[in-house]
């Protein structure tokens, strides 16, 4: 029993052991079928590149524009701080003072700050006259921009309780230039009627309208010469540089008689004659006529080429002494035209020269403006010693030259700060004209506004414009300003 016990067992046990040994290989197999059987297969290249396919016009994508917050900011010019909306506004201030600073503020950002021109039309209507005159002249400064306003500025042309309201609509309607034509006929009218005090005005606005306004304007120069009115003549000359150079022909026939009659007159006709250059050509039989300085100056207009500066910068420096006014503005404008030599020429005798010259040399500097920078230095050590008229035309020189006489600011600050000076508009006008540079001049200028000089007041008011003025097209000043 125990024997076929243990037999039993036996040949289980080895019959699970083959059991086992089965399922295992059994494993073994089925696993190795599922196994990826790996081949090598060839791979393709890559297609080639085709040209990108355009969509039509018409499929175009539409550009995605960038989201409001990210779009650049474009900053609204400004004057003293406030932007052309808040200038307008104040357009509707009741005070008269506050209204002709707007427009003074509006017209220095011209022709930027279009959006102001209905309010300022709407102050061509103002009660008070000076208001009525700085709108016309604010609408001016826009040019053919302020086109819309030539129905109100003819309607100026009526006014006759200041004769400046007449003068400042004149002028803004020949610098909105074509487009005032319709007003042609008022404006000819204050060409030929003296009580109206304006017809220089008038010829300049007739010559830059065009059509028929500079024919007009010659026959008036012809009536003065004819009536032996030079002076007259003389005032309506500048216009011409207006009327093109249709008006040389006119010019060159003015001129002979002129030099032997008026020496003004043939001072005017030569400055207009420059204003043409090369085209004003048919004057060059004429030159030997004319003064030396007045020979110099138109030939430097026409034909540069033929001045020796060498020769002739010396013989202008002469005429600056010797020659009257009208000639001696023309003298310093040749001097102008030499360029370095011509400054080099006003420098040497500064420095080498007697003290009488200083004062027309002064004034021969200002000319040169900006282009005069080397000369702020020695023009400081003048101002040391100068009085009275050279003071006065060496404080003019260092505002004409502007920025680069920055190193005058402290010794026109004393001046504008010194009661017993007579100069001290002029040094605020000459601090104005130096501009931003002069910013530390900003306290003096403010005290003087508190000044019972009235004229220093203006010239601080204005100085202080200038300076804290925020486009960098500001004007410059003008030697008229002095």
């Amino acid at each position: 029993m125990k024997q076929s016990t243990f037999q039993i067992g036996g040949r289980t046990a080895l019959l699970c052991s083959f059991l086992v040994i089965g399922l295992t290989v059994g494993c073994i197999v089925w696993s190795s079928r599922l196994q990826p059987v790996r081949t090598e297969v060839p791979v393709p290249p890559p297609p080639a590149a085709k040209e990108p396919v355009l969509p039509e016009a018409s499929q175009a994508p539409v550009p995605q524009h960038p989201p409001e917050w990210m779009a650049p900011q474009i900053r609204e010019p400004e004057f003293e701080g406030k932007t052309v909306a808040q200038w307008t506004e104040q357009l509707k201030w009741p005070d008269t003072g506050a209204k002709i600073s707007a427009l003074l503020a509006i017209r220095s950002l011209a022709p930027g700050g279009t959006s102001a021109l209905t309010a300022v039309v709407a102050a061509t209507k103002d009660k008070q006259w000076v208001v009525r005159a700085r709108a016309a002249q604010c609408l001016g400064a826009f040019g053919p921009e302020a086109h819309e306003a030539v129905p109100s500025l003819k309607r100026l042309l009526r006014d006759r309780e200041n004769f400046h309201v007449n003068q400042e609509a004149i002028l803004a309607l020949g610098a909105i230039g074509p487009e005032a034509r319709v007003a042609a006929a008022e404006i000819k009218s204050f060409l030929w009627n003296r009580e109206f005090h304006s017809a220089p005005q008038a010829a300049e606005a007739l010559c830059r309208i065009g059509g028929e306004g500079p024919e007009h304007v010659l026959k008036r120069i012809d009536a003065s010469l004819e009536d032996g009115d030079s002076s007259t003549a003389s005032s309506l000359m500048p216009a011409l540089r207006f009327a093109g150079p249709g008006a040389i022909p006119h010019l060159v026939r003015w001129l002979e008689p002129a030099v032997e009659r008026d020496t003004g007159l043939a001072c005017a006709i030569v400055k207009v004659l420059g204003s043409f250059g090369k085209e004003a050509h048919a004057a060059l039989p004429q030159l030997k006529n004319l003064s030396s300085p007045l020979k110099a100056y138109l030939l430097l207009c026409i034909d540069p080429a033929q001045v020796d500066a060498a020769q002739v910068a010396p013989q202008l420096i002469g005429d600056l002494g010797k020659a009257r006014y009208q000639e001696f503005d023309a003298a310093a404008d040749a001097l102008v035209l030499l360029g370095k030599p011509g400054l080099k020429a006003v420098l040497d005798t500064l420095k080498n020269g007697k003290p009488y010259q200083d004062v027309w040399l002064f004034d021969a500097l200002s000319k040169f403006g900006p282009e005069a920078a080397e000369a702020v230095p020695l023009l400081l050590e003048k101002l040391k010693v100068a009085q009275d008229e050279p003071r006065a035309a060496c404080i003019k020189a260092l505002g004409r030259i502007g920025a680069p006489a920055k190193g005058a600011v402290s010794a026109l600050m004393a001046e504008v700060c010194n009661p017993k000076s007579p100069c001290r508009a002029r040094a605020a006008t000459a601090l104005g004209g130096i501009g931003k540079d002069a910013r530390e001049a900003i306290p003096s200028l403010t005290a003087a506004l508190d000044s019972d000089d009235e004229l220093l007041k203006q010239e601080a008011r204005r100085a202080l414009s200038r300076i804290r003025q925020a486009n960098p097209g500001s004007t410059a000043v003008r030697d008229e300003d002095f």
